[in-house]
């Protein structure tokens, strides 16, 4: 790989103990967006809005849950979709996919605001990330609506409580410290339309930390010594590149090592933007 020289920038995302960093031309970060031409979204651009998503997701994930928590499905038996379909037609609206998506989210967010109230009540809080699907994440064939939330194991209780046990399916999440796979699969569900919020959460989410860097080297991105490295991508038409690791595990420390409230001096000069 090689790239050009010049000033490059390099932005580093940390949520949990995943680490992504992506480097480019500092020139490329002048451009003007070009204005909208009201032909919609090229393929390619989608291709790219898709995968940027999917990053938003895993990061919300790997700031906010880990192994034992909940991912959480909620369907609709025929019962309750016809409910939902008659609540429809009551207010004099279509059921077509869309209407029928609108009112099923809708829904949802009457049953989270439930579970947060009574969570509240015992003196738990409830975290959230939501996601309404309604295609086969494989063939993209329409399949009936549902719903995916990660929630904490707390939750548990109060969420069978207020959906009812007969239509949700409840998994703990496995013991990884990167769930961007998790996030691949709910994206993978939501429909592909321009302009569709394709999810959700709740404002209390801890946030990944954001830094900036500008940088004279046009090397290859490196992670730490003993880092597992989940993917690099490197595009030479845009000489860009990305890098996503889970860090190392901390080092223990070593006898006759440093005492208690010890802290090492600063270093770097990296630009936190926000967290």
């Amino acid at each position: 790989m090689s790239m050009r020289k010049g000033l490059y920038m390099v932005r580093t995302y940390r949520s949990g103990r995943v680490t992504e960093k992506s480097k480019y031309s500092a020139g490329n970060a002048t451009k003007v967006r070009a204005p909208r031409t009201g032909k919609g979204t090229p393929p390619r651009k989608q291709d790219q809005n898709d995968r940027a998503v999917v990053k938003v997701v895993a990061r919300h994930i790997n700031c906010n849950y880990g192994h034992g928590d909940l991912l959480v499905t909620a369907t609709y038996d025929a019962e309750r979709l016809k409910n939902l379909t008659n609540g429809l037609i009551d207010e004099g609206r279509g059921i077509g996919d869309a209407e029928i998506r609108e009112a099923a989210i809708r829904e949802r967010n009457r049953f989270l605001r439930r579970v947060k109230l009574d969570m509240r009540k015992q003196g738990l809080e409830l975290k959230f990330i939501a996601v309404t699907a309604d295609v086969d994440g494989e063939t993209k064939k329409t399949v009936r609506i549902h719903h995916h939330i990660i929630v904490p194991k707390e939750a548990r209780e109060f969420i069978i409580k207020h959906w009812g046990e007969d239509c949700l399916d409840i998994k703990p999440l496995r013991d990884e410290q990167d769930y961007t796979q998790v996030a691949v699969y709910l994206m993978s569900q939501v429909r592909r339309q321009p302009d569709l919020r394709k999810f959700s959460t709740s404002r209390n989410l801890e946030k990944p930390i954001i830094t900036e860097e500008l940088v004279y080297d046009a090397s290859e991105l490196a992670a730490p010594h003993n880092a597992n490295v989940r993917e690099r991508v490197y595009c030479p038409e845009s000489d860009t590149q990305y890098l996503r690791y889970i860090e190392p595990p901390p080092k223990a420390p070593k006898r006759g090592g440093k005492k208690l409230g010890d802290t090492a001096p600063f270093q770097g000069a990296h630009k936190v933007l926000r967290r």
